[in-house]
């Protein structure tokens, strides 16, 4: 069995400018604070309020 060395749906990413890196750095340090409202996370809680966009704003944020 060979040994897989990228996860699937990895794609690569240039990062051109500071305001996208501050984009991406703040998504990396976000990230977690929402994986109990991820789908795909089995341990998440489909009873709990969505706060999240409270704490970390909208994505529909154009200044973003």
């Amino acid at each position: 069995m060979p040994l897989q060395v990228w996860q699937e749906n990895f794609y690569e990413h240039i990062i051109r400018n500071e305001k996208e890196l501050n984009r991406i750095r703040e998504y990396i340090c976000n990230n977690p604070l929402r994986w109990p409202y991820d789908s795909e996370n089995p341990a998440r809680d489909p009873e709990a309020v969505d706060e999240i966009e409270d704490i970390l704003g909208s994505d529909d944020d154009p200044d973003r």
